[in-house]
């Protein structure tokens, strides 16, 4: 049995950790989605680019793109989705769930916890 929690561990060995370090606490009060190339580090998108993307470039752009002008999760997954299948990837490998974990991102930011004395 396969946990979201054991998947999470096994992808912060290789990816960078530096997504919990943005800080999207201000955008989500506006409710504006930030830019998705925003929310990849350059070892992620190195990553992405290789396994996912055969190193093209301009499928990777226009991917970004995509999911840019998307307003919602539910639209973004199909983007998401239909890259995936096009470009004959598992969406259950590591790297389509790291893909799908920064796009989620975009929509539901992490929330922050105040802390007062």
């Amino acid at each position: 049995d396969v946990t979201g929690e054991f998947i999470r561990e096994e992808l912060v060995e290789s990816f960078s950790d530096d997504t919990s370090a943005i800080k999207l606490t201000a955008l989500k009060e506006s409710e504006q989605l930030v830019l998705l190339q925003s929310l990849i580090m350059p070892k992620d998108e190195k990553i992405f680019m290789n396994a996912v993307f055969a190193n093209d470039q301009k499928d990777y752009r226009e991917f970004i793109s995509s999911i840019n002008r998307t307003k919602t999760w539910k639209e973004a997954i199909a983007v998401l989705d239909e890259t995936l299948v096009a470009a004959k990837v598992d969406p259950y490998c590591k790297e389509a769930i790291r893909l799908s974990d920064i796009v989620y991102t975009r929509y539901y930011p992490p929330e922050t916890t105040i802390v007062t004395f």
